[in-house]
């Protein structure tokens, strides 16, 4: 699914949970971040590597916190919720970033496209 779909999917839940709900800046910033990220690793772009594999460790961090908090009885699929929803793709994302073939991508000098216009050289 990817950052691409997470965010269109968190942007998609914080709009159709609004009402009667006060989000933060952060919760409507979470959606088209995730999305821009997505965007940008789909045109292979270097930045946007870098703030995925932050989001990824993120997922990680947040399922593994998720999954060793003691149930609750308002909440008591909270540990599988944290490990569906964060633990693991935050896992697919980091093994998906860290392959060999993506690390020699990074790696690799960019060419320069001589065929765009280039205004301020």
């Amino acid at each position: 699914m990817g950052p691409l779909g997470v965010g269109a999917l968190g942007l998609l839940a914080t709009v159709e949970t609004e009402s009667g709900t006060g989000y933060s800046w952060i919760d409507w910033a979470f959606g088209p971040a995730l999305i821009a990220i997505g965007l940008g690793l789909l045109f292979s772009q270097r930045w946007a590597w870098a703030l995925a594999l932050l989001a990824g460790a993120g997922g990680v961090v947040v399922g593994v916190q998720g999954a060793m908090t003691p149930g609750d009885i308002a909440a008591p699929f909270a540990q599988i919720v944290s490990v569906v929803l964060f633990l693991l793709p935050g896992l697919v994302l980091l093994g998906t970033l860290l392959q060999p073939r993506t690390l020699r991508w990074l790696r690799q000098p960019r060419a320069r496209d001589e065929s765009r216009v280039r205004y301020f050289e």
